[in-house]
């Protein structure tokens, strides 16, 4: 397709493969590249006339380059390699989202810019189950709950695994985290791609979604609005 496009690895495009090594070496070539001197990942063969206008980072320095990140208008992204059952490449997750939000943190402090990190969203495959909880309850603790003002910025991890709609506010509700949302999103073929969008800022003042119909889901007072239907509906 026309857009920019970044792929996560699933359950069963390695780990249920007849070779692991194998599935995950095919995984890594042709949607991130091995090392950086592979060309730079995935990303890089976009046919698209408007490039990204932000640099993307990848895990190269520790042989995970399924990892990435970017910021833009002060929104961080990023993905996990996290599944339902452990592997052997879910050891830099906790790490490769704390290192990135300390950084922006750090910057933040810095300036005093309050409005620097306006929401994180975290793309990974898995549910959060109790195999994979401790990575969710680290960031919590270690990361958002260190400064009150950490608390105010909604992260939203969005999933694929579990394959139907849901939006699950359990770990929020457990550990007083108002404003982490965990989304599983509908199976291929069940719906179109969800839609996300992120409100603008207009002469300095967000300018805050409404919701518009049942099918959408507003987080940060208006900030993210998620559309199921991927901004289609039947007529």
């Amino acid at each position: 397709g026309p857009l920019p496009t970044f792929v996560l690895a699933g359950d069963n495009d390695w780990v249920e493969c007849p070779s692991q090594q194998d599935g995950i070496n095919k995984f890594l070539r042709y949607f991130t590249g091995f090392t950086q001197a592979d060309g730079g990942g995935f990303e890089t063969e976009w046919k698209t006339e408007n490039p990204l206008p932000f640099p993307v980072t990848r895990d190269y320095a520790n042989n995970r380059p399924e990892l990435f990140y970017f910021e833009y208008q002060n929104i961080l992204f990023f993905s996990i390699n996290i599944l339902q059952v452990s592997h052997d490449r879910d050891d830099r997750n906790t790490d490769w989202v704390k290192e990135h939000m300390e950084r922006a943190f750090t910057e933040l402090e810095a300036t005093n810019d309050s409005s620097r990190i306006r929401a994180v969203m975290i793309f990974g495959h898995g549910n959060r189950s109790p195999n994979n909880r401790p990575f969710f309850e680290d960031t919590a603790y270690n990361t958002f709950f260190t400064e009150p003002y950490r608390r105010d910025i909604p992260v939203v991890y969005m999933h694929g695994d579990g394959h139907r709609w849901r939006i699950d506010r359990r770990l929020s509700e457990q550990i007083g985290w108002t404003n982490q949302w965990d989304i599983t999103v509908d199976r291929g073929g069940k719906a179109p791609p969800v839609l996300v969008e992120i409100a603008p800022v207009i002469n300095g003042a967000l300018v805050p979604f409404v919701q518009e119909n049942e099918f959408q889901l507003l987080i940060g007072d208006g900030l993210i609005r998620l559309d199921r239907q991927g901004g289609r509906y039947p007529e």
